[in-house]
């Protein structure tokens, strides 16, 4: 697996739990980004005002929302039944923050970040999306999806895979997984609404089984979707799906260094460059199968015996998983670092 999860033993010990569009944000490019004296580093990174409403998924399938002040190194969020205003404490050498919990904050200027929240005692990573997109027609396309989900049937398994997922211009969706993408694939059906909350309720069979919260630019398109599906009598889906447009990957286009989280409660700093990805936790780097399973994704080559899988997407979104069950599932994701 790419993870030499050195940080992930010494934190497991603690958590046992397993792990757009036309709409303008509040967030601004200008400034330093921090409370009191300006840093030499972490001039461009994004100024984030507390009026800007941020949701976000975690991996348990719950949507929730996060507030950010980092002038003032003020936050707060609300999710599953928990709620908090933890103080944002800088780390200057990399330009990210930690907020009540040992899991990183960054932030993309497009309106997106990579952040945590604490639910029943446990750090969870969360996607966020500020005025997520509204509009069936932008977000209307194919995409390559890295989906990491826990089933209640029994003791509860947990698994991680890609899909490939189209949505038309009407919001009808079809998803193919494990495979590129068929219009007669053996995979579920459905269509999207709009929620008033903000995003898209994810219906299928005429229930609603998610959220999605999707970020548009040009021909680039991101999405993250809780899923709760509850609708199956033998047991319930909880889980998330993070999505990128089926772009080809091309080698170099999109490197940099990523602030990444990760369902082990782990977090670290991963570096693309070229067909190569590292992060900081693994003595080496992984080489890369570019478009491999499919178009818009890259197998991660760990020497095990089935390839991690990643997509990255120009709008500065990076997320990674296992192709796994049980204890061995995995997913990571983050935004670029901005500096």
């Amino acid at each position: 697996m790419l993870m030499n999860r050195l940080l992930v033993v010494v934190l497991s010990l603690v958590l046992t739990a397993c792990g757009g569009g036309g709409s303008s944000d509040s967030s601004s490019t200008a400034g330093t980004g921090s409370g009191g004296a300006s840093s030499a580093n972490c001039t461009a990174s994004p100024v984030i005002l507390a009026t800007t409403k941020f949701l976000g998924v975690l991996p348990t399938g719950k949507v929730g929302e996060w507030h950010f002040d980092t002038a003032a190194r003020t936050s707060s969020y609300s999710v599953d039944g928990s709620s908090a205003t933890p103080v944002l404490t800088r780390d200057d050498a990399s330009c990210t923050f930690t907020s009540g919990g040992t899991l990183k904050t960054s932030f993309l200027s497009i309106g997106a970040a990579v952040s945590s929240a604490t639910v029943a005692g446990v750090n969870l990573p969360a996607l966020l999306i500020a005025n997520p997109e509204s509009s069936l027609s932008n977000v209307a396309g194919l995409y390559t999806v890295l989906r990491y989900e826990k089933d209640s049937q029994g003791t509860g398994s947990v698994k991680s895979s890609y899909a490939t997922f189209k949505v038309d211009s009407a919001g009808s969706w079809r998803l193919c997984p494990v495979a590129a993408f068929s219009a007669s694939c053996a995979g579920p059906t459905g269509t999207l609404a709009g929620n008033a909350g903000g995003g898209f309720d994810v219906v299928a069979g005429g229930v609603v089984v998610g959220r999605m919260l999707a970020k548009v630019s040009g021909v680039s398109r991101v999405f993250a979707v809780s899923i709760a599906d509850t609708s199956d009598p033998a047991g319930s889906v909880y889980g998330m799906w993070i999505g990128s447009s089926n772009e080809a990957f091309v080698p170099g286009a999109n490197d940099g260094v990523y602030v990444t989280n990760t369902t082990d409660a782990s977090t670290s700093m991963l570096t693309l460059a070229g067909l190569t990805a590292k992060p900081e936790t693994r003595p080496t780097a992984a080489s890369i199968l570019a478009n491999n399973p499919v178009q818009g994704a890259f197998a991660i080559m760990t020497g095990d015996p089935t390839n991690d899988v990643g997509i990255v997407s120009s709008l500065g979104l990076y997320a990674d998983i296992a192709q796994a069950t049980g204890a061995n599932a995995f997913m990571r994701f983050g935004v670029k670092q901005i500096k």
